[in-house]
């Protein structure tokens, strides 16, 4: 992901959950708890956005970058070890693909991301609601993990195994959500109330 972020049209919340329940429904995975974002990225994409391509590159030409978003032509380019790692479930890379698809799903050029150098700022500087990464990062948690399913839950492993993310994930989702979740703790059980965070970029 970039290290600079890209001042982009506003959207809520409600909006940025909407479209990745709109994402779902056209990929007929609605009540998927486990969402196949490797299929989705690699057969399906070109079906929904026209001429979108996938592209993987050895880490000796990606260095630290897990994966990017390319407009002009439009790709998901991605690291060579976070393609394998979201091809055997691992959570941190699956979220990764699915933030690279909020880009080309909420921006590009007909959605207003511009490359200006007007419109780049360093990450963490930009409000949530104007952020490029921000907004991917909402909608990669939306689609992930939609709400009606993920409220069946109570413990953050639960979340994290089932649906396939990272703890990390699995804690910022339940911060969106204001869920109550239970931990096991040896000899009682701790329950605790999350709540949102002012800026998630997991």
């Amino acid at each position: 992901m970039w290290r600079s972020d890209l001042i982009v049209p506003a959207k809520t919340i409600k909006q940025i959950e909407d479209i990745a329940l709109k994402v779902r429904s056209d990929y007929g995975i609605d009540e998927k708890e486990f969402v196949p974002i490797v299929e989705i990225v690699e057969l399906q994409l070109g079906k929904r956005i026209r001429r979108l391509e996938l592209e993987i590159l050895d880490e000796s030409e990606m260095g630290e970058e897990e994966a990017r978003s390319e407009y002009d032509p439009k790709k998901i380019i991605v690291r060579n070890d976070v393609y394998e790692s979201a091809n055997i479930g691992g959570g941190r890379a699956r979220m990764t693909l699915a933030h690279e698809l909020g880009h080309h799903v909420l921006h590009g050029a007909k959605n207003g991301l511009s490359r200006a150098p007007s419109n780049l700022r360093p990450r963490g500087t930009i409000p949530s609601y104007h952020s490029a990464e921000w907004q991917a990062s909402r909608f990669a948690s939306a689609l992930m993990m939609t709400p009606n399913l993920v409220r069946k839950y109570s413990r953050l492993e639960d979340i994290k195994d089932n649906f396939g993310v990272s703890f990390s994930a699995a804690t910022v989702r339940a911060g969106q959500l204001k869920l109550i979740i239970q931990e096991a703790k040896k000899p009682n059980m701790v329950t605790r109330n999350f709540y949102e965070t002012e800026r998630d970029d997991e």
